[in-house]
């Protein structure tokens, strides 16, 4: 079984991998709004049915990465994996 303070820095390790998954999922929904934005610019170009506005889509992702939200995500990453290096640089030195 692990000491104690093996499993404090595998938890503090983990808040930082989960906290960096927050941060990609906000990412992943502005790129696939772009995405969709992107192929939504094509068809109004070359088809003749009706597709949705690309500007829906690029509203979209530029709310995802403007909120608030985004902000605090990449300020929680980056201060749980400064936490997780701290902690490493401190047990194994």
């Amino acid at each position: 079984m692990l000491s104690r303070n093996m499993q404090d820095g595998a938890l503090i390790t983990r808040e930082a991998y989960l906290a960096l998954l927050d941060l990609k999922c906000l990412v992943e929904l502005a790129v696939e709004k772009a995405h969709t934005a992107g192929l939504n610019a094509v068809g109004l170009t070359v088809s003749l049915q009706a597709v949705e506005n690309p500007l829906d889509g690029l509203k979209i992702a530029s709310d995802a990465l403007g909120a608030s939200a985004f902000e605090i995500a990449v300020s929680d990453a980056r201060a749980k994996i400064d936490r997780a290096i701290a902690w490493h640089k401190d047990t194994t030195h």
